[in-house]
């Protein structure tokens, strides 16, 4: 996930080590006629050199190979003001999703969880989630209450390759949100329920009688 505070011009050199992509589009499933998935599928499109990410919006990058250490720089560039509106928000017949950028780390709560995409390449989700600043987060609001999706399929429309699919691994940067118990509204519970209701374990309802 990236969030630049400046406009960036993708170089050749960019395009050797990492292949970029803008998003388009956020949905329940792959085909829009068909019912909701368990998945929430991001569907992207790839940039070539010679094209510019723009500030204060959300991008994704993937490395061809293995990188340690790259810097993206620019020359002459100008920071842009800080925008506190959401960048992007998308509305589907299940659920609203939208994606914030973070320009100062930032961390979930139990009463605003979200989703982001983390250094290790694996999907962060819950209130055990710390993002550094110039990374974008996806918060979905649920006409069913909240309950996370088991994976997050980024698909860049070529079936045979498609980008990454992003299942939850919250354990790279905080303990906490595997096995957590929560209310339907979204409270975490300091352990497993004993009184009957509907809650959320491991992004998944479960009725307790």
């Amino acid at each position: 996930a990236w969030f630049l505070p400046f406009d960036y011009t993708i170089t050749a050199a960019d395009t050797q080590k990492f292949t970029f992509y803008k998003i388009n589009m956020i949905a329940n499933s792959l085909d829009a006629s068909q019912e909701a998935t368990d998945a929430i599928w991001m569907f992207v499109k790839p940039m070539a050199e010679g094209e510019v990410l723009h500030a204060n919006m959300p991008y994704v990058y993937k490395p061809k190979e293995t990188v340690t250490d790259y810097a993206f720089t620019t020359q002459n560039a100008v920071l842009k003001a800080k925008d506190t509106d959401a960048c992007i928000t998308m509305m589907t017949s299940e659920d609203t999703y939208t994606l914030y950028g973070t320009y100062e780390p930032t961390t979930a709560t139990a009463q605003d969880p979200f989703y982001y995409m983390n250094i290790y390449g694996t999907l962060s989700y819950g209130d055990a989630v710390t993002v550094g600043a110039f990374r974008w987060i996806m918060r979905v609001e649920s006409k069913s209450g909240v309950a996370y999706a088991k994976r997050i399929i980024i698909f860049d429309g070529d079936e045979t390759t498609g980008v990454i699919s992003l299942t939850p691994d919250p354990s790279p940067v905080g303990e906490g949100s595997a096995g957590a118990w929560y209310t339907i509204d979204g409270r975490k519970l300091p352990g497993k329920p004993t009184r009957a209701g509907i809650y959320v374990n491991n992004g998944k309802k479960v009725v307790i009688k």
